[in-house]
């Protein structure tokens, strides 16, 4: 079912192939259809279309945190997605990303103000707090809180 439409939206290409969206939903599909690096082509596609949007970003940061990709990748598009659209849903992905790079301070930064733009998206809330336990279960006690 993908694939056919994966084949539809190909043929549809010659008529419109300086539209980088058009080519974000060609690499969304190709992602449902397992095939990875050929949604890694399409979205870079639509990066080079259109280099100040933020939706090719998007898209191949959410691809590059896929199991096996290149996380470091998918930090650095979040990042100029921030850049191009500082959306809470755009700072989560950065904190996903920064997340995975084991970058957690900068994560817990994004996750906050993810969770400051959209208070009511409990999703970012929960993420934000998790990472927040994560943080304070690595911290070590301080030497008031360890008598000798």
């Amino acid at each position: 079912r993908w694939q056919a439409a994966v084949r539809e939206l190909e043929a549809m290409q010659p008529a419109a192939p300086n539209q980088p969206l058009h080519w974000v939903k060609i690499g969304s599909l190709h992602v449902k259809c397992g095939r990875l690096d050929q949604a890694d082509e399409a979205f870079r596609k639509a990066i080079q279309l259109a280099p100040a949007r933020p939706e090719g970003y998007v898209a191949l940061a959410q691809l590059c945190l896929h199991p096996g990709r290149d996380p470091a990748q998918a930090k650095e598009a979040a990042q100029t997605a921030v850049r191009w659209e500082p959306s809470a849903v755009n700072y989560f992905l950065l904190g996903l990303a920064c997340d995975r790079c084991g970058d957690t301070a900068e994560a817990e930064t994004a996750l906050r103000r993810a969770s400051e733009l959209d208070p009511a998206n409990l999703r970012y809330r929960q993420a934000h707090a998790a990472l927040q336990a994560r943080r304070a279960s690595l911290v070590p006690p301080s030497a008031s809180e360890n008598p000798r």
